[in-house]
């Protein structure tokens, strides 16, 4: 009898990250420059994306992941220096309640431009 590895859920979460990434990957053009992420990321879906799930948690990394990117070839103030992860969040749940339609790129953007005002 073959023996089994146990199932955690850090395998299902990295099972559920690549599924998600394999399966709705597509570049999005944003300022003349092509990002990857999930399909149809839209402020409608990440508000209507279940807190405190995995599929909320892959989604939240694809957004840190981009402001990270963003801030390391940002030129100038690191914009992301003493900012808490939930503030970002907060800010972002809340753009994208005003904003249904908008995609979720055009949110981060929005933040990034807040962010490196200085507000």
């Amino acid at each position: 009898m073959p023996l089994r590895a146990p199932y955690t859920r850090s395998r299902n979460l990295a099972v559920l990250a690549l599924a998600v990434a394999i399966s709705t990957a597509q570049a999005q053009e944003q300022e003349g420059k092509f990002i990857i992420g999930p399909r149809d990321f839209s402020c409608s879906k990440w508000t209507n994306t279940p807190k405190n799930t995995a599929q909320h948690d892959v989604l939240g990394s694809w957004l840190f992941g981009y402001l990270s990117g963003t801030n390391v070839e940002n030129a100038g103030v690191d914009f992301l220096r003493g900012r808490e992860p939930d503030e970002l969040m907060a800010w972002i749940d809340n753009y994208c309640q005003r904003n249904p339609a908008h995609g979720i790129t055009q949110a981060i953007n929005e933040l990034i431009k807040e962010l490196q005002s200085g507000r």
